[in-house]
């Protein structure tokens, strides 16, 4: 064995090479830990983020909700803060619309939802129900122009919703109802056909329905009024 090997192997050297093993073990895996926890939190923060911009605020929820324990730099933190109040401000004046809606209160409850548009423009949900609330209120009303405007505007935010295709053909009906214009029927035909490829099987389960009892209305002769 070469000397230089002999003085290494003795038990001091050993122990100091030891000893300068545990103290970089001690100092660079702290570090990288570190850095990645704070690259870990960048990500959730970004993509956190994403989902509200993009109006996905149930999906940003939950992202939160799973990673409850995991903080946040505190910039991160203080636009989070302020990005989830003006959402969940949004959120609850929807819900409260939703509730008054249901109990016939449309007028208010249409004012509710448009302000709930406002306060969270990104979610397009709100703004296809606040849409779909002032449409109440104009159905309410007999403004069947008003109604098939905010329909058309709704479809074409949302062209894969059946939902959308089954408003846009009422109010293509009521049309035709309030004129006799053939031209609302003809439309209104091709409305539901269009709708009958949107949608996943569950939604076109009722979208079947609610198409045969609009096509079932459109055998019968308009009475325009006058």
């Amino acid at each position: 064995m070469k000397p230089f090997l002999k003085k290494l192997l003795q038990p001091l050297p050993l122990m100091i090479i030891g000893v300068l093993g545990a103290v970089g073990f001690i100092f660079v895996m702290p570090q990288t830990s570190v850095q990645e926890f704070y690259e870990e939190k960048d990500v959730l923060y970004e993509e956190v983020t994403k989902a509200y911009l993009a109006g996905e605020w149930q999906k940003a929820q939950a992202l939160l909700d799973k990673h409850e324990n995991r903080g946040f730099k505190k910039w991160q933190a203080e636009r989070l803060e302020v990005l989830i109040e003006r959402v969940q401000t949004a959120v609850g004046k929807a819900e409260e619309a939703r509730r008054l809606m249901v109990l016939g209160e449309r007028v208010r409850a249409a004012q509710l939802m448009g302000e709930a548009s406002q306060g969270y423009p990104e979610s397009t949900e709100m703004r296809s129900a606040a849409d779909y609330y002032q449409g109440q209120v104009a159905l309410a009303n007999k403004d069947y122009v008003l109604y098939l405007r905010l329909a058309e505007q709704n479809i074409v935010r949302q062209p894969q919703s059946p939902d959308a295709h089954l408003w846009l053909a009422n109010a293509l009906i009521q049309q035709h109802t309030a004129t006799g214009d053939e031209s609302y029927k003809q439309r209104a035909l091709e409305t539901l056909e269009k709708g009958e490829s949107t949608g996943d099987a569950g939604q076109q389960k009722g979208f079947r329905a609610e198409a045969a009892a609009m096509r079932e209305r459109l055998t019968k002769p308009a009475t325009p009024k006058r």
